[in-house]
């Protein structure tokens, strides 16, 4: 097994053990205890035109959780990162990254890609554990796409 993904599978059990768990009743399925909307604690920075459109019944999927899910473990550069992403009401893509352990601090430069319909949020400076928030594509968007990271630094 390579460094990064021991890295990268260490951090995501530890995330994982962290996750306090609730079972939902609709589907019986386990589910992250304490999920919050993300307006409510983040900072939030536009990138982009505000979108014009206002959400409604028809205008996103169902499956749109419109909170922050659990973060994912992934590597970007050699560094062991967490992930979390997410579509918002406005279809809009929003990613933050943070540190999977202590003592890495400063920015990547990175993008990322959706294999399926071919868009890319396009590589910017992700500072570490600020919301970044790209523009509604008006792109189909469903939760079983693939998704590559690529990076420049």
């Amino acid at each position: 097994m390579k460094t990064s993904n021991l890295i990268t599978a260490l951090a995501l059990g530890a995330v994982a053990y962290g996750i306090p768990a609730a079972e939902d009743p609709a589907n019986r399925e386990l589910v992250p205890a304490d999920i919050q909307s993300a307006a409510d604690h983040v900072n939030v920075e536009e990138r982009g035109l505000a979108p014009a459109t206002i959400a409604g019944p028809t205008f996103h999927p169902a499956w749109l959780p419109r909170v922050r899910p659990a973060a994912q473990a992934i590597t970007i550069a050699g560094h062991a990162l967490l992930m979390t992403a997410w579509i918002d009401a406005q279809n809009r893509i929003c990613i933050i990254l943070d540190a999977a352990f202590p003592g890495f601090h400063g920015t990547i430069i990175a993008g990322v890609q959706n294999l399926h319909n071919n868009l890319a949020v396009l590589p910017h400076v992700f500072e570490l554990g600020k919301t970044y928030v790209a523009p509604d594509n008006q792109a189909e968007i469903q939760p079983g796409d693939t998704w590559r990271w690529f990076w420049f630094k």
